[in-house]
């Protein structure tokens, strides 16, 4: 029985991720984060750019006039 528990944790250990394997993925993680991040703050820079031309397209409907 003691044997079958030590081959038991032998393999947990060797199905456990080593430190270098989940400092490894942590620093994926961050690079990934940093990417998504930049991404989506240069999507919002677009976006407000867009809102400003519709913005002046808006108040150039609202004074328009027919003739």
């Amino acid at each position: 029985m003691l044997a079958y528990a030590q081959e038991l944790v032998c393999n947990l250990k060797e199905l456990m991720p080593t430190q270098y394997q989940k400092d490894n993925l942590r620093e994926t993680k961050d690079i990934e984060k940093q990417q998504i991040l930049a991404t989506l703050e240069a999507q919002k820079t677009k976006l407000n750019e867009y809102l400003s031309q519709l913005a002046l397209i808006q108040a150039s409907l609202d004074t328009w006039k027919p003739m």
